[in-house]
């Protein structure tokens, strides 16, 4: 049996994710919508990006905080 996500590091997208049945049926259950979970993924992306520009601005590397 094929298991495409046994390696470190592999990932499945966003999109993949959205997409499965049982996320379909979650979302479902707690009343999200598409919109709702893809305007979340763009906060957080958004959120990131400027942590990452503050880091860089500060000389740190990104993703470490004192």
């Amino acid at each position: 049996m094929k298991r495409p996500y046994a390696t470190a590091g592999v990932e499945p997208s966003v999109e993949e994710i959205i997409s499965d049945p049982v996320m379909q049926f979650i979302l479902r259950r707690d009343r999200l919508t598409l919109a709702e979970v893809w305007a979340a993924i763009d906060r957080a992306r958004g959120a990131l990006a400027s942590r990452r520009r503050i880091s860089a601005a500060n000389g740190r590397a990104p993703g470490r905080w004192p």
